[in-house]
């Protein structure tokens, strides 16, 4: 991250991309220090986020669920085969099995022009299937930008994609929320605050 923001920061524009793991959102799925380091990762990815933020640089993480990389059936000590086997069994969603190119792509999203709006994001890479998306806020992770009725309606939208996920796992179906950050473009922004696209903006 260091070295990658001092050729960033001139430049004013970049993605910074680093790899974290589902052992820093769920407990007890591996050792202290591994998940430490990658609570690290995530809180870093914040902090740099509001850091080079001012200079158009997005830094976002990857949690990953568990893969068969070469790191990983070392340590274990089992083939690719037993890996995958045991992470489809633990899984919320049923019926696929993630691979590292499914990392891949995500982090090729996440360098891309249309992730630009993705910032201090902590993307759970899952696997591929049936998908159900719906769009929350900002307002669901931070307090005060918003009216009361709206943050509820939001919060409510994250929670419901949260139980949904668990209900509907065993169909192989996800379930995601999408939180943006103010847009200007929606005619709900622009009728409800009385102003128009471009002070919304600035």
């Amino acid at each position: 991250m260091k070295h990658a923001a001092r050729v960033m920061v001139p430049a004013r524009a970049g993605s910074i991309i680093s790899m974290a793991s589902d052992a820093s959102k769920i407990a007890g799925v591996a050792s202290h220090a591994y998940t430490c380091s990658k609570h690290a990762v995530n809180g870093l990815t914040k902090n740099l986020a509001v850091e080079l933020g001012q200079f158009s640089i997005r830094v976002n993480c990857l949690s990953a669920y568990a893969m068969a990389t070469p790191m990983a059936t070392s340590f274990m000590g089992v083939d690719a085969e037993s890996i995958e086997k045991m992470a489809n069994l633990n899984a919320n969603l049923k019926g696929v099995t993630l691979k590292t190119d499914d990392v891949a792509k995500a982090a090729l999203f996440l360098a891309s022009d249309e992730a630009k709006q993705k910032h201090a994001a902590k993307v759970m890479v899952l696997a591929r299937a049936g998908s159900i998306i719906s769009v929350a806020s900002d307002a669901s992770n931070i307090a005060g930008v918003a009216t009361d009725a709206y943050t509820c309606s939001k919060h409510a939208v994250t929670s419901l994609t949260k139980n949904l996920d668990v209900e509907l796992e065993q169909f192989s179906i996800r379930v995601n929320c999408l939180s943006p950050y103010a847009i200007a473009c929606t005619p709900m922004a622009t009728s409800f605050m009385g102003v128009d696209e471009e002070s919304i903006e600035n």
